[in-house]
This record gives structure tokens, sequence and C-alpha cells, in this order.
């Protein structure tokens, strides 16, 4: 497993993360006791630079350890994580780059925040489903992105207020899937999945 632990630091032999990705220093003396793991995609396009900007307004904390993204694997959804790499590799040499548009801004499950994703090609759904299946357990989720988190900030009613029903109109794009560590000191990139293959 190839891992990252700064976001300037080549993930690969001559090939340099991309520029949007930001992930905050990992501290290891900070992480917690339970570091969780994910698939996700860093989302790219004029869309994400908007969503930044609400992140780093309303929820600072947040933004600050780890970009604006979109989850594909949930820790809570595996338990075999060499299976888990296994596929994911496998999945990103038969998918090729693709385009998701923010929804709504509403309130999340959770109480924060966040945009629901609209899967219109579904191949964000496609991909968890060749990735999830037996033994692991997928959940009900909904494409995402978050914008305010009550883990780590308390402006989710104030944010709501502000920007419930809005909507982002502009396509995000994701080429490249990432696993990564999330605790209290940081994120770090463990390994990269770039999706190659062909839009033809």
């Amino acid at each position: 497993m190839r891992e990252v632990c700064n976001p300037g630091l080549s993930a690969g032999a001559g090939r340099q993360p991309a520029p949007s990705v930001h992930f905050a220093r990992f501290d290891p003396a900070t992480m917690g006791p339970m570091p969780r793991r994910y698939l996700l995609f860093v989302l790219d396009g004029e869309a994400a630079e908007t969503v930044r900007g609400l992140r780093r307004q309303w929820d600072p904390v947040m933004a600050e350890r780890i970009d604006a993204h979109l989850t594909l694997v949930y820790p809570q959804e595996f338990d075999d994580e060499e299976l888990l790499l296994e596929r994911a590799a496998a999945a990103a040499s038969h998918t090729a780059p693709f385009e998701v548009r923010p929804g709504t801004v509403e309130r999340s499950n959770l109480g924060g925040v966040w945009a629901r994703v609209l899967d219109d090609s579904g191949a964000w759904a496609g991909l968890r489903s060749s990735l999830l299946t037996p033994p692991f357990r997928p959940y009900p989720v909904t494409p995402h992105i978050t914008i305010v988190h009550p883990r780590t900030s308390d402006r989710s009613r104030e944010a709501l207020a502000s920007l419930n029903g809005t909507r982002i109109w502009q396509p995000l794009r994701a080429e490249e899937l990432l696993y990564t560590e999330t605790g209290k000191g940081g994120t770090r990139v463990l390994d990269r999945f770039p999706l190659t293959a062909s839009l033809e």
C-alpha cells in the first residue's frame, strides 16, 4: 500500500497528486485511537471551488482537515481492507472519469449541512455495487458533499438558514479514487486509483 502523508508528495513513480487535493498535514500523535478509512473522490471543477468556499466559511476546521469530497465506501461497510483495495484497483481500471451534479443544499442526516449529489450517469452507484458485494455490507447512503459537520462546527443552524435550498449548478468531475485515513490530526492518503478507462 502506498502512503502519502503530505499533499506535495508523489503518489507513484512520476505521478503527482492533482493540484485540487488538499489534506491537512498528518500528525500521528493526534489521530486518536480509532482513525477511520474511506474510499472517496476529491472532486474537481468550478463547482468544487464554490463548495470549498462554503466549507471554509461555515466549517473551517473540517475544511482544513480534508478537501471537499464525495465518499464512495464508508468504514462500517467493509472489514477486509486487502479485498476492498483489490476491487478498487480493478474497478478504477474499468471506469472512465465521470461527472456528477450538486443538488440542493439541505440538512444532513447527522444534523449538519450537505449538498446532495446527483449521480446522473449512475457511475457512483455502479462503483458501489461492484465494490460492496459480499462479504461486505452496503448501507443505504445518500451521495453528498458535506458543508457543515456537527462534530467540527456549531454553525449548522446558521448555515442552514442561509443556504437551505441553494442550488449549485456547475458539474463536478471525478478522476481519481482515494483511499484515506482520517482522525483528529487530519487526513492522509493511503492509496490512489486513477479512473483510466477510455471515455469512448
